[in-house]
């Protein structure tokens, strides 16, 4: 009989690694095959080899009858998600899928007809699904909007952040808008380089992230680090003046979860007409954490399709 939860990943790319590793230090047992793009050895920093081995190799792992992880981890691409979602089922395990930019619609609907626990939660930090989840709260807003938003993540990024474009979908759900095309962004984006489109600003080039963020970012996180500011503003009338003040006594306490690496500020502007949130996270460890709390949550007896907002108490 296993003494400890057996987890494989799916995907061990700088996410998914670093979910392996802090999921062994909280003492999950981590499976020795994981799925990539080219096949390899990896020896981790907790001293254990994993086969690293590609699409086909990975199907015939999870679909032996001796395949005995408990969880899945899916840390792929949006695109590989889609295509090889049905391979994953195979494993008959519960899968929890940090997966990105994939047709939410179509893949949830898979996923209802799987049988197993799924949770789909593109980001796994809880204090921004934390965010999300209270957002998600709003009343219908039309006299407030996002002027500004900014992020920053490592420069080999190949896209704007995900969590970025989430917090804007939830914002334009109630009725709060922002100046942003996802198409545009798309042909603006380059890996390493600083831009902004409409409202919205990433930057990848690590002097400009060590200057503006110097307060926060220590040199050994400018290769894992996932920053974001939001500034709303209202159009002056006293009805967006009490709206952004109901909102700030929402999102306030969101500064409790700030720890040594992370930081959660919600701030309000003396004339009650200008909101800003910001969360910075250094390193990945956080996303582990998140990754062990959905097992935790899935081990309640929790047995459909799940987001990850689900899981936040």
């Amino acid at each position: 009989m296993k003494n400890k939860t057996l987890v494989s990943i799916a995907g061990l790319g700088n996410v998914g690694l670093a979910v392996a590793e802090r999921l062994n230090n909280l003492g999950f047992e981590i499976d020795f095959v994981a799925l990539g793009k080219t096949q390899k050895t990896i020896e981790t920093s907790f001293g254990k080899e994993i086969a690293v081995v590609e699409m086909d190799d990975y199907r015939q792992v999870i679909s032996n009858e001796e395949f005995d992880a408990d969880y899945i981890v899916v840390c792929v691409a949006g695109d590989v998600l889609e295509e090889h979602l049905d391979t994953l089922f195979l494993s008959k395990k519960p899968l929890i899928i940090l997966s990105t930019k994939y047709d939410e619609r179509a893949v949830v609907d898979k996923c209802l007809n799987y049988g197993y626990p799924v949770i789909l939660s593109p980001n796994m930090a809880l204090p921004v699904l934390d965010f999300w989840k209270r957002l998600k709260t709003l009343n219908k807003s039309d006299y407030v909007e996002i002027v500004e938003a900014t992020e920053s993540h490592p420069g080999f990024k190949k896209d704007v952040s995900g969590t970025l474009v989430n917090t804007l979908d939830i914002c334009n759900s109630v009725g709060i808008g922002a100046d942003f095309d996802i198409r545009d962004a798309k042909r603006e984006y380059k890996e390493h380089k600083n831009a902004k489109v409409g409202c919205v600003t990433w930057i990848r080039n690590p002097d400009t992230q060590k200057q503006q963020f110097n307060d926060f970012m220590k040199d050994e996180f400018v290769e894992a680090h996932a920053y974001h500011e939001y500034l709303f503003e209202g159009n002056h009338t006293p009805a967006a003046k009490s709206y952004l003040d109901d909102m700030y006594y929402l999102l306030e306490d969101l500064e409790d979860h700030s720890n040594e690496n992370l930081a959660f500020s919600v701030s309000i502007s003396e004339d009650l007409n200008s909101l800003k949130v910001r969360h910075y996270i250094n390193g990945r460890t956080i996303y582990g954490d998140g990754v062990a709390e959905c097992i935790a949550f899935i081990e309640e007896g929790n047995n459909i399709v799940y987001s990850g907002i689900d899981v936040v108490s």
